[in-house]
Parts: structure tokens; sequence; C-alpha cells
């Protein structure tokens, strides 16, 4: 008896289901009624693409990152909270997530740093006197801290821990407005929180270019000057917050950004330095 190849049949049942109309979400299994599915979201297409289609994709994905990005960037620095309120309303496919925004503007701004040599130790002790280098040496505990190995292991640790201790920033700044709108919604703050936190970033970056002192320290005064009036428009947009009221919660929560900013500083300093 002559029994049938598996494998002489195998590429004609392929090509019948490949060629066989789709009704069913690959994903979720749910009906399609269209070119995506309604319950998951996943595009309508074959489980085996062709390079051809999987590189149409692959441009598609690209070019969208590519133009939602830059305009939700600049959307959220030109007009504080409308971004985040046209959000929180449900028009969200025109933006880009604020959790990707956030993640990509700091991994930038990060990856900017480094090359800099702003998170080099050895360029920050550069100007320090040897009084003061001692004095450092004797409060951490650090025996030499101009040896090339110790330099080395610093700025090791710095690169690893300050870009995930930079993810606590946002949710430390959410639960800040929680407390202070604590009817509202959390994923609502988180909102906020993620698109404030991206422009100070994206902004802030601008100072880690060499200048003279006078300069910085103006771009330090600037910024923070900037942030106060963002955070006094962005709740009124998206809060609704008015007078009185907008006064108080804008003062608390730029104490609520200092205060957080200088625990993750320390929490970096500290982390970096344990068992070194």
């Amino acid at each position: 008896m002559n029994l049938p190849n598996p494998e002489s049949q195998e590429p004609a049942a392929r090509s019948e289901h490949e060629t066989s109309p789709q009704t069913l979400c690959l994903n979720c299994n749910s009906p399609l009624t269209g070119p995506f599915c309604a319950q998951c979201g996943q595009r309508r297409g074959p489980a085996v693409m062709s390079t051809r289609e999987w590189l149409r994709q692959a441009a598609d994905d690209l070019v969208s990152l590519d133009y939602k990005l830059p305009r939700t960037l600049w959307q959220l620095i030109r007009q504080p909270g409308h971004v985040t309120r046209e959000y929180l309303r449900g028009r969200r496919e025109r933006f880009t997530r604020p959790i990707r925004l956030y993640i990509v503007i700091s991994a930038i701004s990060i990856a900017a740093m480094s090359t800099i040599g702003v998170m080099d130790l050895s360029n920050l002790l550069k100007d320090t006197s040897s009084e003061d280098l001692e004095l450092l040496e004797q409060m951490f505990g650090i025996e030499d801290a101009s040896n090339p190995v110790f330099l080395e292991r610093f700025n090791r640790r710095v690169n690893t821990v300050f870009p995930i201790l930079n993810l606590v920033s946002p949710l430390a700044f959410a639960i800040v407005l929680k407390l202070l709108y604590w009817r509202r919604h959390l994923h609502e703050h988180l909102v906020l929180s993620f698109h404030f936190t991206t422009v100070m970033v994206a902004v802030s970056s601008i100072l880690v270019i060499p200048m003279p002192s006078v300069l910085l320290v103006a771009g330090l005064v600037a910024l923070a000057v900037g942030c106060c009036g963002y955070l006094v428009l962005a709740l009124a947009r998206v809060y609704g917050t008015r007078g009185a009221h907008l006064a108080v919660r804008t003062g608390l929560l730029m104490i609520g950004v200092v205060i957080v900013t200088q625990l993750i500083s320390a929490a970096t300093f500290m982390i970096v330095l344990s068992n070194l």
C-alpha cells in the first residue's frame, strides 16, 4: 500500500490556508469585521507573512512613531495640559502613548548626557579642590576617588541605576497629584505625570550643554519659572482648578517636584556607592 507523504501535502494545505478568507483574529479568535480586530486591535493578516508584507508593516510602524512622537512632544510644550485633556477624553490614537513618549525622551536625554560626559564622575571632580575631595572621601568612606578603577565602576553603576530610578519620577509625581486630587482616578494623574515629566526632561536636557556659569544659573531659574507656569496651565486645563486653590496646589506640587528630584538623586548616589 502506498501511503501519502505528509511532507508532500503540507504546501498544499498551507496554500489553501493562506488563500482562504480570514474571518477570525489569529490572536484572540474573535470575528473580524474590518482590517483590525475589534477586541484586541491586531491587524488582519496571515500567520506567515511574506517578506514584502513584513517590511511594509515595519515601515508603517516607523512612520507612525516618527510623526506622532515629535507632534505629541511639540503640543505638550506649546499647550500645557491640552494633550493630557484630549487623551483623557478618549482621543488617543493621534498621540504617542505617555509611557512610551517618556521612555523615548528620557533615553535620548540620558544618551546625550553620557555622550557629553555629564554623568562621568571624573568630569564632575575635575574642578574640585583637594580639600573638598578629601572631605567627600571621608563622608562616604571612599579610599581614593581619583582611582581610575573606582571611577570606571562608579560610572558603570550610574549608567545602570539612574535610568531605572528615572522611571520612578513620574510615579512619585502621580502619587502627589493623587493626594491633592484624591477624588480623581489614578490613571488621570499618571497621564498628566508622564506628560509633565516628559516636558521637563526634554527642556532640561538643553542645560547639559557646556555653558558659562552665568548662563547655567539663568537657565535653571528659567526652568523653575517655566515649570511653575506649566503646572498652572496644566492643572487648570486638566482638573479645572481656578483661583486660590490653583495657586496653593501649584505651590505644593512644586515642592513635591523638588523633593522627588532630590530623593531620586540621593537614592542613585547611595545605591551606586553601596558595596562599591
